[in-house]
């Protein structure tokens, strides 16, 4: 055990030097990689926009045309909802009067059943 130890100590100035100079080299070597990638990005985003400039007219031509058409098909199919929906709102308000009929028939059972329990 001992003798690790000191191996370690003795050592322990070496490692240091090392890492020192290495860092440095490191260092730089990253900064070239990090100006790199920001090239290679920055050309990316160039052409992304290049692109969307070119498209831009033809999605604005397309999609006005488009707008009116489907606005037109969704409308009809608003009114055909609505249609439907319509004899659902009527189910449902006699669904609401049944349920509150059937509350009042059972009222006297809860009242019935929950007597003793009030003292």
């Amino acid at each position: 055990m001992l003798e690790i130890r000191s191996l370690s100590r003795k050592h322990a100035g070496n490692k240091q030097e090392t890492r020192r100079g290495n860092t440095q080299r490191t260092r730089r070597k990253h900064a070239e990689n990090t100006q790199r990638t920001r090239r290679k990005h920055a050309v990316n985003t160039q052409n992304k926009q290049r692109t969307r400039r070119k498209h831009a007219g033809n999605t604005q031509e397309t999609r006005r045309g488009n707008t009116q058409e489907t606005r037109r098909e969704h409308a009809g199919n608003m009114q055909r909802t609505r249609r439907e929906h319509a004899g659902n709102m009527q189910r449902n308000t006699q669904n609401t009067e049944n349920t509150q009929e059937t509350c009042r028939k059972h009222a006297g059972n809860t009242q019935r059943k929950h007597a003793g329990n009030t003292q």
